[in-house]
């Protein structure tokens, strides 16, 4: 077992993971067993925090995980004797009551952060009926609530007791962790509760009876909004024409799944028996005027793709005829007029504009826009721009004693601390809205997207889009102290920008909450003071 602080700091380095306490005295064995279940989570391709703290905790809390602005993995914080806290609670409270099982549950914590983020807060409580089928299953903490269950499955499944849950449980974890928030159909979501349905046998996963109310549920939670109903006898379900056979085997198989039988399927057609005996047709019928079906799960590149994608599904509906757009932010507006196409140019950036699509109206007006993950964690690398400004505040840094510059084997430079200036109106310009955005009254949108941000007026051919923030000049984003950009330099061994002549480090633009302000990564922020050296 490793005995010394240092030491500990290099294995948990070791797989880029930061450890921190600010106790006189710690105990080694906690902080070894917090190793190693990051060790075997690593092993296992789950996710583990970036941070991890040993501090002395309330008297009757173990361990908590929460997410941190800047740090993909979050802060896990251990108390410092947790072990042998847990002498005395129930054996059944937890899925697995071992010290090793604690550190798995929150981990679960962030596994479900990292699948959910928009909705992982927003915590659901069980019905009694369903408590207490959790309570039988999983573990007393499981029943709680929606966190508490996904993170002791996750325990159960990933930690030492290997445990390998019913399709119930199964069903209701992988519910929980979705992005739609939606429950599959023997789990009814009732305000702030899950209950299961009245009409599901929860031991046998089968559905004794559906009602056209709950088929339209069921295939909604598939992803198919635009329904039409004729009657009690039909049930239209409009995709796109390419998706028909697709969206056909979809439903089916989510039925089946249900022990609903399927009587004579065909290929744009499915008979099935409803409130009884009775035939009942599902059809798949071609051609949407309303539809979403994009899957906003992104990274920045994919984020600015599928919004892209998206406008041009609305167009494609309208058939040709011109739609008002408006982006919508807690009572601003940023309105385009008659918009009759979509182009996306993120790959004419190098020109010195920043638009990643162009909105194109009637009248041959183009208005560009920038768009921007809510976290994106950079507006620019700067390496040519701010490649003389940045060597010039790096040899302030290090003249003036503020900055240690180290050359580490393999010809590699390092500084610690990283270093950060506020960047100028001139260099917001530049590096945030380019030659384009103002001049062409553009805007930067921020907003990582998903499906419920879409709202299509088809009545008025308006498409209204709910984002974060809509940022059109210089004011506008004053009015956004943490995405204002700093001028960086920080560590990047690949890097070898000409103007430094020093492999290994890297001037860029980032938001202000990507500022570190502790740990080996840490930065050191200059006043304005210094741009008498640099500029």
């Amino acid at each position: 077992m490793i005995t010394s602080w240092d030491k500990f700091q290099k294995e948990f380095k070791r797989i880029n993971v930061f450890l921190e306490s600010d106790l006189p005295e710690f105990k080694y064995s906690t902080t070894q067993i917090v190793l190693n279940v990051l060790n075997l989570a690593k092993q296992k391709q789950r996710p583990i925090p970036s941070v991890v703290i040993i501090e002395k905790l309330g008297i009757h809390d173990l361990a908590k995980w929460r997410s941190e602005t800047g740090l993909i993995g979050g802060i896990l914080t251990v108390d410092n004797e947790y072990p042998s806290k847990l002498i005395g609670i129930e054996n059944h409270w937890f899925v697995d009551k071992s010290a090793e099982g604690i550190v798995w549950h929150e981990l679960g914590h962030l596994n479900h952060w990292k699948y959910n983020r928009e909705w992982y807060t927003r915590k659901y409580n069980f019905s009694e009926d369903l408590k207490k089928y959790i309570i039988d299953n999983v573990s007393g903490y499981a029943s709680t609530n929606s966190l508490e269950f996904a993170a002791e499955v996750f325990a159960g499944i990933n930690g030492g007791k290997h445990k390998n849950y019913n399709k119930s449980i199964r069903d209701l974890y992988e519910s929980i962790l979705s992005s739609w928030t939606q429950y599959t159909p023997q789990f009814n979501k009732i305000e702030r509760m899950i209950s299961v349905d009245s009409n599901y046998d929860i031991e046998t996963n089968k559905v004794k009876l559906i009602t056209l109310l709950e088929l339209k549920s069921l295939i909604s939670n598939l992803g198919y909004n635009d329904l039409v109903s004729k009657g009690q006898k039909e049930l239209g379900v409009i995709v796109p024409s390419n998706m028909i056979a697709t969206s056909l085997r979809k439903i089916s198989g989510a039925l089946e799944n249900l022990g609903i039988e399927v009587v004579e399927p065909n290929i744009i057609k499915l008979k099935i028996y409803i409130n009884g005996p009775k035939d009942f047709i599902i059809r798949i019928r071609k051609k949407a005027l309303q539809r979403i079906t994009t899957n906003f799960n992104t990274n920045g590149t994919d984020n600015e793709k599928k919004f892209i994608a998206h406008i041009k599904t609305f167009l494609k509906d309208n058939e040709g005829y011109p739609i008002d757009i408006y982006f919508l932010e807690n009572g601003k507006e940023f309105k385009i007029a008659n918009v009759i196409k979509v182009e996306d140019v993120a790959h004419k950036v190098h020109s010195g504009n920043k638009a990643d699509c162009l909105f194109i109206t009637n009248d041959g007006k183009k208005v560009p826009l920038s768009i921007k993950q809510d976290n994106a964690g950079r507006w620019e690398s700067v390496d040519s721009y701010w490649g003389e400004k940045g060597a010039k505040f790096l040899v302030y840094a290090v003249t003036t004693n503020q900055v240690e510059l180290n050359q580490l084997p393999g010809g590699v430079w390092h500084i610690t601390p990283q270093m950060a200036i506020k960047a100028s109106d001139e260099e917001v310009i530049k590096v945030c809205f380019g030659k384009d955005i103002i001049r062409d009254h553009g805007a930067i949108i921020k907003r990582t997207f998903k499906q419920s941000d879409f709202k299509w007026d088809k009545e008025n051919n308006t498409l209204y889009i709910n984002v974060s923030n809509v940022i059109m000049d210089l004011n506008d984003m004053k009015a956004l102290p943490n995405y204002y950009p700093y001028m960086e330099i920080s560590n990047y061994p690949s890097r070898n920008v000409s103007a430094f002549k020093l492999r290994g480090l890297r001037p860029q633009a980032i938001p202000k909450f990507n500022l570190v302000s502790s740990g080996e990564k840490r930065h050191m922020i200059f006043g304005d003071e210094v741009r008498q050296w640099i500029d």
